[in-house]
């Protein structure tokens, strides 16, 4: 049997009957006959949106070369969001909140078409939350209660040491070590079973942790894949951006994605104390705060520093009796208040 799929065919599935007749043969065989078509959204899912947060992603597509033409086909986006109709960037500051069901079509000149289905979800800013910071997670800690509404609750039957969100993925380390990734809906993706951590963190799309045996693993927040890993690996740290880590003694800069060995770092960063600026990594002890990595600059002030957070902007210094503001820009002191 031999079916041969003309051009202007329209991708999608078939169901056919096939009858075969012949002297003292009559057979008839239900068939699904599948038509691909030669172009194809890549784009899967879509990360998370903030309300009054800038928000764009750009939708890749494979195109065979082709010029290909964007639309909302079905469904409609959050309001103050758009779709650009050459690009394919869905871009904008989303005015309302929710889950939004759409679906992305792509065509060309001649009629040929493609769709695929998305679903958005823009959650509502926490309170005392910014749209900016230093390490690309939004969080924070404050003392209004919550609205008692529950999303969705897991169990791994031991106590929780840390919990990390890059916005559509959740990653809970355990006091023992063990390393659990789960989807913004709840569903756990990634258990790390017999591997335990002595450490980690999220950055972008990937999680990094140091086993107990000191190998540093990079595994991917969709699947929990393993892309990489360094052994005799004892200290990281991270901004997203710059991944910096003590290995064999030496204090190196990694490539986060790949793993290999990009320089060697001057400085030591053991360092209890460490404050992540932009890409540049900073240590603060008595009365000082100097760089270690990155840009040259050091301030200092009147007091011991007990805290020290940053953004883009610049530094937040707490001591004692005073909380210092100081900018990226300059090195020098803009302000201060006095704790009362």
């Amino acid at each position: 049997l031999y079916l041969k799929c003309k051009d202007e065919a329209v991708a999608g599935e078939y169901n056919v009957v096939v009858r075969a007749e012949g002297e003292n043969i009559n057979v008839v065989k239900p068939l699904k006959v599948v038509v691909l078509n030669d172009m194809n959204i890549i784009t899967e899912n879509l990360p998370e949106g903030i309300l009054g947060v800038k928000y764009e992603v750009n939708l890749e597509a494979e195109t065979q070369g082709d010029e290909v033409i964007w639309k909302i086909n079905k469904g409609s986006l959050p309001i103050g969001l758009k779709l650009n109709s050459s690009t394919g960037i869905l871009e904008g500051t989303p005015k309302n909140s929710g889950e939004f069901d759409f679906t992305v079509m792509i065509s060309k000149v001649d009629g040929v078409c493609c769709e695929r289905d998305f679903t958005l979800f823009i959650r509502e800013e926490i309170w005392g939350m910014t749209g900016k910071n230093a390490g690309n997670t939004n969080s924070v800690v404050c003392d209004i209660p919550s609205n008692k509404q529950e999303v969705w609750t897991a169990e791994l039957n031991e106590p929780i040491a840390k919990i990390f969100s890059n916005g559509s993925k959740v990653v809970v380390l355990t006091e023992t070590g063990r390393m659990a990734i789960f989807s913004e809906r709840g569903k756990r993706i990634f258990d790390s079973s017999n591997i335990l951590y002595k450490d980690g963190f999220i950055s972008k799309h990937y999680f990094y942790g140091i086993t107990q045996d000191d190998i540093l693993e990079a595994r991917t927040l969709d699947k929990g894949f393993l892309m990489w890993s360094r052994e005799n690996v004892k200290k990281i740290t991270s901004n997203a951006n710059v991944l910096l880590a003590e290995v064999d003694e030496r204090f190196v800069k990694i490539d986060p994605v790949k793993g290999s060995l990009l320089e060697e770092i001057t400085n030591e960063i053991k360092d209890e104390n460490l404050v992540w600026n932009n890409d540049n990594l900073y240590g603060y002890k008595g009365e000082k705060l100097y760089s270690l990595y990155g840009e040259t600059k050091e301030l200092n002030v009147d007091e011991a520093i007990l805290k020290v957070s940053a953004d883009v902007d610049g530094f937040i210094i707490l001591t004692e009796n005073k909380l210092y503001n100081f900018s990226v820009c300059i090195v020098c002191f803009i302000d201060y208040y006095l704790l009362l």
